[in-house]
């Protein structure tokens, strides 16, 4: 398992350690993008009432299928890119990997040689031409599925795992390892991972924490978490308000040799 640790953040740039996270219930946040190849517009097969005939949807490059398989038709949208690594660890989740004994290094990032970089590039060109031979069999595969009425099963598109650069960090920097000091906030943190929390970054809602209570791919969180003391008036009522507005109740914790906590949900003025 390797964990790197980069402005007191960590990264993760194996899969294998990842699932191994997930089983620890460190659950983090992929923050790469795949390479524009994967960003192409949607395409989806549709039916059309007579051959080669779509309807306009009122919507700048939308159209709207009206009957008969065999349609290709662009939705007029990019796809959402593909997020890809590094897999991103907050400060407090290092601090309980290093508590759990799992081992932390330095990330030293050094500039890749001319050889590793046309490595790189020729690895890239040839996942890209596997991607598009990858895509023409299953754009006729799906073909074949909806002329045939969708009888069996649906075929499925894997796309070829990505090449990442920095994959050889430990081929051209040494590994180093890292101790990092606890803090106040972090025991808030492991005191409520203690509770049997999935605990995530809380930021998409001003937060510091989100709480779930499984697994993030299968549920939604409860709560909203702010790690702080003096909690001033306008932003608890903002703050309560927000954590209604999106089905989750607002948390506030502080340490003081054990955990501390207030719960709030928005209910309306009365």
């Amino acid at each position: 398992m390797l964990v790197f640790v980069h402005s007191n953040q960590g990264l993760v740039w194996d899969i294998e350690t990842v699932d191994a996270l997930e089983k620890i219930r460190v659950f983090g946040s992929y923050i790469g993008q795949a390479p524009s190849y994967f960003n192409q517009k949607k395409t989806r097969e549709v039916g059309t009432g007579q051959p080669g005939k779509t309807v306009s949807s009122g919507q700048p490059g939308k159209t709207i299928p009206s009957g008969k398989p065999g349609k290709t038709v662009s939705s007029g949208q990019p796809n959402n890119p593909k997020k890809t690594f590094p897999f991103l660890l907050s400060f407090e989740q290092l601090l309980l990997l290093q508590e759990l004994g799992i081992a932390l290094y330095e990330l030293e990032y050094k500039q890749p040689s001319v050889e590793q970089e046309k490595e790189y590039q020729q690895l890239m060109e040839s996942r890209v031409q596997e991607y598009n031979q990858k895509k023409k069999e299953y754009d006729i595969q799906m073909k074949e599925y909806y002329t045939k009425s969708r009888t069996g099963p649906k075929p499925n598109f894997d796309k070829p795992e990505l090449p990442v650069l920095v994959e050889l960090v430990n081929q051209y920097s040494p590994l180093k390892k890292v101790e990092l000091q606890q803090t106040k906030k972090y025991k808030c943190f492991k005191a409520l991972y203690d509770k049997g929390y999935w605990i995530t970054s809380g930021l998409k809602f001003g937060g510091d924490w989100l709480l779930y209570p499984d697994n993030p791919n299968t549920c939604h969180s409860n709560y909203i978490v702010d790690y702080k003391r003096d909690i001033k008036v306008l932003n608890l009522i903002s703050g309560s308000r927000l954590g209604t507005s999106v089905n989750k109740k607002r948390m506030y914790v502080w340490w003081t040799g054990k955990l501390e906590s207030l719960v709030f949900e928005w209910s309306g003025w009365t």
